[in-house]
């Protein structure tokens, strides 16, 4: 009895073993080896030693991108508080008494933390960074309440927060104590941002 349906061609089953072969030959070929390792990320320099690289004065500067920091590790801080300008610190545990320890800083000009401990009240100390330009706040629960106490920075340049909880209304209520910040948002420039065009910040 012969099978109703349609037949394939020889030449079709060329074409699709063809096809089959390319797509295999390029993804093997186009990925790495089985075998291949790819090259490690050179290790960051620990929070100690960038702390005794500021300590000597050789540099200004703590950043860690990849180091779990928490209050605990602050009190490295000691001795650098007139050396130290910026804080770089993209993943903690920081408390609302570790901000306060870093806002005793108070030469900082940069400071980027994410921590999702501090709160708004927490946000009060950082009023006092009087030559603070460039704030990031990352990750942190912190609401409108929180940015009423940014409104006296009157040195700030840049101010970047990303996945908090304000609001529109509070963002309008900061740009009117700082008409001049540069304002990003998750980020993306506000709408409100008077600097949307300056990418130096």
């Amino acid at each position: 009895v012969r099978k109703r349906g349609r037949a394939t061609k020889p030449g079709r089953v060329r074409i699709l073993l063809a096809a089959l072969c390319l797509a295999t030959s390029c993804s093997i070929g186009c990925g790495p080896a089985p075998n291949e390792r790819r090259p490690a990320e050179p290790a960051e320099p620990s929070w100690a030693e960038q702390a005794d690289a500021v300590r000597t004065g050789l540099s200004d500067t703590i950043r860690l991108d990849r180091t779990q920091v928490t209050d605990e590790d602050l009190k490295l801080l000691d001795g650098l508080n007139s050396k130290l300008r910026r804080v770089n610190l993209s993943h903690t545990g920081i408390t609302d008494a570790g901000l306060a320890r870093l806002c005793e800083i108070d030469q900082l000009v940069q400071l980027r933390l994410s921590s999702p401990q501090v709160t708004d009240a927490g946000l009060a100390c950082v009023a006092q960074l009087a030559n603070l330009r460039f704030l990031h706040l990352l990750d942190m629960p912190i609401t409108d309440a929180g940015l009423e106490h940014l409104h006296g920075l009157a040195n700030l340049e840049s101010l970047y927060l990303d996945r908090t909880a304000v609001t529109d209304e509070g963002l309008a209520r900061l740009l009117e104590a700082l008409p001049d910040v540069h304002l990003h948002i998750d980020e993306h420039h506000h709408p409100l941002d008077p600097r949307a065009a300056d990418h130096q910040h």
